[in-house]
């Protein structure tokens, strides 16, 4: 058997020819808005949401059928329907309250698994409002599911009873672990910030086990940053991190930076590349491409020491003789065994779609 349709629904339920005892009676364009508040009522595909679709409802510029089909029946389709008197709604963004009990609902439905209370019949509409405004930035999913961090594309890097770090190596790693932040790094609408940032050095997320709180660290090769939830710069010691979560981020950024002869000499001493870097790739014309915090460079084998004190933002393996190297995101060259540009150096390459399908997105 098929799904239900939300137009089945509302003729069986809420129609004017609805026989069905005690439930509210009412035409398809409210119910319709109704349904458009609840966040888990919306069909995956459905590009029409929001303030568009309240639009497109309220002006009667879309078939009502149509509509429909954009529709599931959410989890909280019922509730809202029992308290559609207690709100009002709006086709201006963010200028009513369904605006906010949608983003009240989202929050309590992200939450819910976690939340002390997870009957959302406990609340009227003001209530969860309410208690949303009080628990706004509140991630309780990341708090509770830190130690699983490595199912999660994420590595848990610090843990004690106050704080976790979670270092995120994809996207969705960091948009689960950054959710209710306002970093730039979990925009959907362009997640290179998120690449162009992990390529210069790991990101920390610090998250706070018993408050609402977030902050993001970011350190690599004398750039430093700190941001609380809402973006703002702060300074680590005006926040109530744990004197074990700031020891390790001033041992991290202490010892992480890129010191080629300190990397040299432990080359020296007899350790393979493969103790030494993050990452070895296969030999190629007797030269080893490297990579350590993001960065990338070659070992001779012959000698078994760095090419040179260059790191490069991305490097692809020798073939004949030659290697292409990245400087920055779109300025490239080629390098000969010696590690010396050839011809004209570094030039400028705009091809967004070769980085699309670069290594360092997958790894």
């Amino acid at each position: 058997m098929g799904k239900t349709s939300i137009i089945d629904i509302y003729q069986k339920y809420y129609g004017f020819k609805s026989t069905v005892p005690n439930t509210p009676k009412m035409d398809l364009t409210s119910f319709l808005l109704i349904l458009s508040i609840d966040p888990t009522a919306s069909e995956p595909d459905n590009d029409l949401k929001g303030g568009a679709l309240l639009r497109a409802l309220f002006n009667q510029s879309i078939d009502l059928f149509l509509a429909s089909l954009l529709f599931r029946k959410g989890k909280y389709m019922q509730w809202l329907i029992a308290h559609k008197d207690e709100f009002s709604i709006s086709p201006i963004p963010d200028n009513d309250d369904s605006a906010l009990l949608t983003r009240a609902l989202f929050w309590f439905d992200y939450n819910k698994p976690y939340l002390p209370q997870k009957d959302i019949y406990a609340f009227n509409p003001q209530l969860l409002i309410d208690f949303y405004y009080d628990n706004e930035n509140l991630d309780l999913r990341a708090i509770h599911e830190a130690e699983k961090a490595e199912d999660k594309g994420a590595t848990l890097a610090y843990s004690d009873a106050d704080w976790a770090i979670v270092i995120p190596h994809t996207f969705e790693a960091s948009c689960f672990y950054a959710q209710f932040t306002k970093w730039c790094t979990t925009s959907r609408d362009d997640v290179s910030y998120f690449y162009d940032y992990r390529m210069r050095g790991p990101l920390f997320i610090c998250i706070d086990r018993h408050a609402p709180h977030k902050y993001q660290f970011y350190f690599a090769k004398g750039e430093y940053d700190f941001r609380n939830e809402i973006d703002n710069a702060v300074y680590p010691w005006d926040v109530n991190l744990s004197a074990g979560a700031i020891r390790f981020l001033k041992e991290y950024s202490g010892s992480r930076a890129l010191n080629t002869d300190q990397l040299n000499a432990m080359l020296a001493s007899g350790k393979a590349p493969a103790d030494v870097f993050d990452r070895v790739f296969p030999v190629s014309d007797g030269l080893q491409l490297v990579k350590i915090d993001m960065r990338y460079n070659f070992v001779c084998v012959a000698t078994n020491q760095l090419v040179g004190k260059q790191w490069y933002f991305y490097a692809e393996p020798y073939a004949d003789g030659l290697a292409k190297v990245y400087i920055q995101r779109f300025t490239h060259a080629y390098i000969n065994v010696s590690g010396q540009p050839i011809n004209d150096g570094w030039v400028e390459d705009f091809d967004d779609d070769a980085w699309t399908n670069a290594e360092y997105y997958k790894n």
